[in-house]
């Protein structure tokens, strides 16, 4: 057996506690990731695992055994380390071995093993270069093999791959995941990236000021945070948080409809309910469908915000909190509008290569609850999809005859949220409007950065997280055939807290089909 149990372990140095009442298990051929931020006692649990730490109090055991006074060598573990901790004299093949060597291992095993080891972690053809003369993803490979060739069934990783580049990182998540499981090897690894534990772990155990603040799955832990804090910490980008509970301040529509009353804002305001609000304010799990009695609970709700004043509800079924939503679900709520004659408006299920779908989905969802729609911000975004305008707004012409639709349109062909790695590629262009870790970054081209320091565009994008972006996904063409639709209103989601806010926020807008060269349309700032 190789399993692990933590029970009650404390780490303490005088008046301070760096690991605080730690338990958790390691089952058999796991692979499980440590994960926190800076200073959070990760990597002294790890060494206490090791037994290069004493414990304060609690108790280590593994393969069921109390080792928690035992040395290391008494472990039956192998450990791999940050500095990768290689002998410089030494060549490959001689670094491989040497803990066989210093355990008097015979000559024709350590050989066998060594041979074997070496084509397992592709260093065969290394084994007589000095250390010196090896890159950072091959020094690691030897530190692996190191740890393989001693063929204990535990090995402890203590952040191996922060001295490497991004893409390089990358790959060997891939390949020391891979090692894992053709060995069955139980893991146990440390980092402070969120990234490598989502890629790589089976469980993850969340650690914060010497504290588990959640274990179990990465699944789990993105899709149903147990607290404020690992909502903040898992994911890419990171959630937006609202705040602590005293930031809700409306427990219905009613309270919040009096204050804007009380104190009305600088412009008109028509309110709506959002879909995703009341899903979450009815179910568990926004993952899934909801049930016919969570959609019966968010009926009453929009009931109730629509006798204090809203005109009608909104979706974003482009965005996780919604895109779970079939639609039938959203008919039964749109259906509510209609004794009240609301508006149902959408952020449509996709804008891009399924777009005409999206808008024909948009359409039969108000035709079928009897009430009139409003497609926001309609674009055809990416290249794939330039000059797509020209069905979708035939689409909706025709559909007119029938029904009361209506779209909106920012007047530009670009679009701001935050940082998305996955987005990059569809977008003619990204400029970039914020950036935490890299601030002097905002209003530069993504491209123009990724020149700079010599790396790829995915490579760049993932050093400025958490950051905002403008992508420049749609055509001009476009843009111009839906701003010339008879039935389209202008507007815009500006976001002029950004560093370097789009430039739309200043803009004037000309809606004809044909324009002077000199008019301010999207593609001349």
């Amino acid at each position: 057996m190789s399993t692990i149990e933590l029970a009650g372990v404390t780490k303490a140095w005088g008046g301070t506690v760096a690991v605080d009442d730690v338990s958790f298990t390691v089952e058999e051929g796991s692979f499980v990731v440590l994960l926190g931020p800076s200073g959070c006692g990760k990597s002294t649990t790890l060494r206490m695992i090791a037994g290069l730490e004493t414990v304060s109090a609690g108790r280590v055991l593994i393969a069921g055994r109390d080792v928690t006074d035992s040395p290391p060598s008494e472990r039956n573990i192998s450990m791999v380390f940050q500095s990768y901790a290689l002998f410089p004299h030494l060549d490959v093949a001689e670094n491989i071995v040497f803990g066989l060597r210093v355990r008097k291992t015979p000559a024709a095993e350590r050989a066998k093993r060594l041979a074997r080891v070496a084509e397992t972690v592709g260093l065969s053809e290394l084994l007589g270069r000095k250390a010196a003369q090896l890159s950072g993803g091959q020094r690691q490979r030897v530190a692996l093999a190191r740890a393989i060739i001693a063929e204990n069934p535990i090995c402890l990783m203590d952040e191996p791959l922060s001295n490497l580049d991004a893409k390089l990182r990358h790959d060997m998540r891939g390949e020391i995941r891979g090692l894992q499981q053709r060995l069955g090897m139980t893991v146990v690894y440390v980092t402070h990236d969120q990234s490598e534990a989502m890629s790589m772990a089976d469980k993850v155990i969340l650690l914060r000021d010497g504290r588990v603040v959640q274990a179990g799955a990465p699944d789990q832990l993105y899709e149903r945070p147990a607290n404020v804090f690992t909502a903040g910490f898992i994911g890419t980008p990171p959630m937006n948080l609202l705040g602590g509970r005293s930031w809700y301040r409306f427990a219905r529509f009613a309270d919040y409809a009096a204050t804007l009353d009380a104190e009305p804002a600088a412009v008109n305001v028509a309110m709506l309910v959002g879909h995703s609000t009341l899903r979450a304010a009815t179910m568990d799990d926004l993952a899934r469908p909801a049930s016919a009695g969570e959609i019966d609970r968010m009926g009453g709700l929009l009931d109730e915000s629509l006798a204090a004043g809203a005109i009608g509800l909104s979706t974003g079924l482009a965005y996780a909190t919604a895109s779970a939503a079939p639609p039938a679900e959203v008919t039964a709520l749109a259906a509510r509008l209609a004794p009240v004659g609301g508006v149902y408006t959408t952020h449509m299920r996709n804008e891009g290569e399924r777009v005409v779908e999206a808008v024909e989905e948009a359409l039969a969802t108000a035709r079928e609850a009897g009430v009139r729609v409003v497609l926001s911000h309609h674009k055809a975004s990416g290249r794939r999809n330039w000059g797509r305008t020209r069905e979708t707004l035939a689409l909706i012409e025709r559909a007119r005859e029938a029904q009361s639709v209506d779209l909106d349109v920012y007047p530009y062909t670009a679009s701001s949220t935050v940082l998305l790695v996955d987005w990059i590629e569809d977008a003619e262009r990204v400029l970039v409007t914020w950036s935490e870790p890299h601030p002097g970054v905002a209003g530069r081209e993504l491209a123009a950065i990724a020149a700079e320091w010599g790396i790829g565009l995915r490579d760049a994008a993932e050093r400025l997280l958490p950051a905002g972006a403008i992508y420049f996904s749609m055509h001009e063409d476009d843009l111009r055939r839906v701003l010339a639709f008879p039935r389209a209103m202008i507007g815009s989601d500006g976001l002029p807290h950004d560093a370097h806010p789009h430039p739309r926020l200043r803009q004037r807008v000309c809606r004809r089909p044909r324009c002077r060269p000199d008019c301010r349309t999207a593609s001349n700032w």
